[in-house]
């Protein structure tokens, strides 16, 4: 069972740029665990994009592409093989 933490908690998933306008990468930063998915929620909660199994080659970086949603505040979740974490991002 994972665990849900913020993403500060252990300082294991940097989000960057943020703010960003256009492409978004988060990367994982523990060598033992892996991104199995990453979704992105607007304000309202709702889902805008769901990645699942997004790493296709070795690595623990994935870019998703934001250019189509709105100027505001938004929450990704980052499921790993160890815990989910949640980061606020901010699209300019």
């Amino acid at each position: 069972m994972s665990s849900f933490y913020p993403s500060d908690h252990y300082d294991q998933v940097s989000v960057f740029p943020n703010p960003a306008a256009d492409v978004v990468t988060v990367s994982l930063n523990n060598n033992s665990s892996r991104i199995l998915k990453i979704k992105l929620y607007d304000i309202a909660g709702r889902l805008l994009i769901e990645k699942i199994n997004p790493l296709s080659g070795p690595g623990n970086t994935v870019s998703m592409n934001i250019m189509d949603y709105s100027p505001g505040y938004y929450l990704l979740n980052v499921e790993t093989s160890e815990h989910t974490y949640v980061e606020n991002i901010v699209i300019e």
